[in-house]
């Protein structure tokens, strides 16, 4: 295909495309690449015993979403989860928790001794998250187990790396850049660095040509602008709930019509049904 005639590269911040162009083994080394940098760890592409996709997400608006978790599990018995966090759920904090400790539990079979767990590490690209960290602290956090007194940390429980992707990032956090690129200009940018990053950027550049994926993504923005069109109708419908209780409660009490026009906006018309 000439590439004049190539799709627009589609963003790895996109959840399917980042499972979809990671998850794939003839992809590995850029996966072991993002994890050395963030873990400082030194596994090589043959360590890597294999790459899960723990659920599959279904490509139509009206299907249960499911995880985009990417697990690698490495030949020293680690696990790796990476995955990538737009939305902004409710209780997101736990849930991280919650599928971190799942991963770290499911190491152990029926019978298995404990010795055979082995430390679970969990990458996490969110979007600036101000329910996470400060806007004054670095773009990149650890979060460790670690004695309150001496602060002696215990890497073996495992750590939560979280990445926000789109502050001010380190120059040679290249995956970190690519996470935040949208733009042609932006993987123009970035493929002119050469090397490894030079080499996602043409494999992301011919990933993106597959209409399946881009057909999935496409519906998993539906859903997701569909999702947030419904809170926020629910929001507004609260609010006016809320706004018309206010009203009823002002006029039982004696407030004239007038007042209570001017606090809640109401017309009189709809003050005079609201009270019958």
């Amino acid at each position: 295909m000439n590439i004049v005639d190539m799709k627009p590269i589609l963003p790895l911040s996109g959840d399917i495309v980042f499972k979809g162009f990671f998850g794939d083994k003839k992809r590995i080394k850029f996966l072991v690449n993002l994890i050395n940098y963030y873990t400082n760890m030194n596994i090589q592409e043959g360590q890597v015993l294999e790459v899960e996709i723990p659920e599959q997400v279904p490509l139509h608006s009206i299907d249960k979403m499911s995880r985009l978790d990417l697990l690698v599990k490495t030949d020293t018995g680690e696990c790796i989860n990476v995955e990538v966090q737009i939305e902004k759920y409710e209780h997101l904090l736990k849930r991280i928790q919650y599928y971190h400790h799942k991963v770290f539990a499911s190491q152990l079979n029926a019978g298995d001794d404990y010795g055979k767990l082995s430390r679970t590490i969990s990458i996490i690209y969110v979007d600036k998250h101000p329910d996470f960290f400060d806007d004054d602290m670095n773009y990149i956090n650890h979060i460790v187990y670690s004695h309150e007194e001496s602060g002696k940390i215990f890497k073996e429980m495992g750590m939560f790396i979280f990445v926000e992707y789109s502050k001010m990032v380190a120059e040679d956090d290249i995956w970190a850049r690519l996470m935040a690129a949208k733009t042609d200009e932006d993987f123009k940018q970035l493929e002119e660095r050469g090397g490894i990053m030079a080499e996602a950027i043409q494999e992301l550049r011919y990933f993106s040509q597959n209409e399946k994926v881009r057909y999935a993504q496409m519906m998993r923005e539906k859903y997701e602008r569909d999702q947030l069109s419904l809170r926020n109708q629910a929001r507004r419908e609260g609010k006016i709930e809320g706004k018309q209780e206010m009203a009823k409660d002002m006029l039982s009490m004696g407030y004239s019509i007038e007042d209570v026009k001017k606090i809640t906006g109401f017309s009189e018309q709809k003050l005079k049904s609201l009270y019958g």
